[in-house]
């Protein structure tokens, strides 16, 4: 065989080579694992605290569980509240939205103890209640719109 041919026949050869490694996937990245579902969390019972009777000393207290934050909401809809009385705990932050075709309001009937100022259609308003008792209260621009939030421990 002549020189040039045999050097064909080598870059021949070579090509293909590197066509069937290119094919493979030789130099490609691995294929990420599927991934497996997050297990939902689990909660044990808070430990009681305990004492030794040996030295006498004081028990140790639990660890206390902070409080995750209560909401509710009501729906302004053909000029009336819905739910028109609410039952909520202390801490518990009652949103408002205004889904009807008009401006509204929610104002305490006693004291200013919270109010809105004029909510278009769409909008909200948001109070926190920090003490248990009844809050009746009102839309200012229509008097016969009311409505109670009753708060306790």
């Amino acid at each position: 065989m002549a020189p040039s041919q045999k050097t064909r026949i080598l870059l021949a050869i070579l090509a293909s080579a590197a066509l069937l490694l290119g094919c493979t996937g030789a130099n490609a990245a691995p294929t990420p694992a599927p991934a497996t579902p997050t297990p939902a969390p689990t909660f044990a019972p808070a430990p009681r605290p305990t004492a030794t009777p040996e030295t006498g000393a004081e028990p140790t207290p639990a660890p206390t569980a902070i409080p995750s934050p209560q909401l509710a909401g009501v729906s302004i809809r053909g000029f009336a509240f819905n739910p028109g009385a609410i039952d909520v705990k202390v801490g518990t932050t009652v949103t408002w939205t205004n889904d009807d075709s008009v401006a509204h309001t929610v104002a305490s009937d006693s004291g200013g103890i919270f109010g809105s100022p004029a909510m278009p259609p769409g909008g909200t308003f948001s109070f926190t209640f920090t003490a248990p008792g009844a809050y009746p209260y009102h839309c200012a621009f229509h008097p016969s719109m009311h409505g109670t939030v009753t708060v306790t421990r």
